[in-house]
């Protein structure tokens, strides 16, 4: 071990092993940090286009507009497959207005509906129900990304 007495010294000594060895968090602050990013909603992806969007007369956010998509989704849990109607059907076809296929989707369509998925059983979507019995997913999420400039980044990374 190094006796160091003068302050230049020891100044010049502790630099230069910090240097070497620089201190690193402890588990403790590691967990700390990542419950404050938690608190703070964790990583949030940030709109780059319009920061708020009005459907049916009422403006939301990013996370206001997800957080209504998926109370929808939740309201209706009874059976394989719920037409909407009335305010939730309305809301529904909005999103569906934002999304970037809504033309094709919107062929034919006779309503909305959630339910589950069949080819993914563990998840549930929503349905535009068509003429004739059919009925097709959509991304409620694709079409919220695309109207706040969302989608067009994911398009830009992956080129």
């Amino acid at each position: 071990m190094t006796i160091v007495d003068q302050p230049a010294e020891a100044l010049q000594f502790w630099t230069s092993e910090f240097t070497k060895n620089p201190p690193t968090a402890d588990k403790k602050s590691q967990e700390k940090a990542k419950r404050e990013t938690k608190k703070d909603g964790g990583r949030k992806r940030k709109a780059v286009g319009n920061s708020t969007v009005t459907l049916c007369g009422v403006e939301y956010d990013y996370a206001a507009l997800k957080t209504r998509v998926s109370e929808i989704s939740k309201a209706h849990t009874e059976g394989e497959l719920v037409e909407l109607e009335g305010d939730e059907k309305d809301f529904m076809v909005a999103v569906l207005e934002l999304h970037p296929r809504a033309a094709d989707k919107k062929t034919n369509m006779t309503g909305m509906a959630v339910g589950v998925n069949e080819k993914f059983p563990d998840t549930r979507c929503f349905f535009v129900l068509k003429e004739g019995g059919a009925k097709e997913d959509f991304s409620a999420k694709k079409g919220i990304d695309t109207a706040f400039g969302l989608e067009e980044n994911k398009k830009a990374k992956a080129e």
